[in-house]
């Protein structure tokens, strides 16, 4: 997936959770609702791990020549 992409849907996602959580709060219960958001992060969580212990850590060429004292 091009990273744009992701970039763009997680932050919809973000946003919409906003929306989502005050309706959910004017119809159950502040605890019930963040519990069942927690639950929800938590069973995602276990399914992501795998995949996500994969990704081998890689230093930013980027980040290296900014913060170098060469010139």
């Amino acid at each position: 997936m091009p990273v744009s992409f992701c970039l763009i849907f997680a932050t919809f996602l973000w946003g919409s959770s906003f929306i989502a959580l005050k309706y959910a709060i004017d119809f159950y219960d502040p605890a019930l609702v963040i519990f069942l958001r927690m639950a929800i992060t938590l069973i995602t969580c276990v399914f992501l791990w795998r995949w996500v212990k994969r990704f081998q850590y890689q230093p930013a060429i980027l980040g290296d020549s900014i913060f170098s004292n060469t010139k």
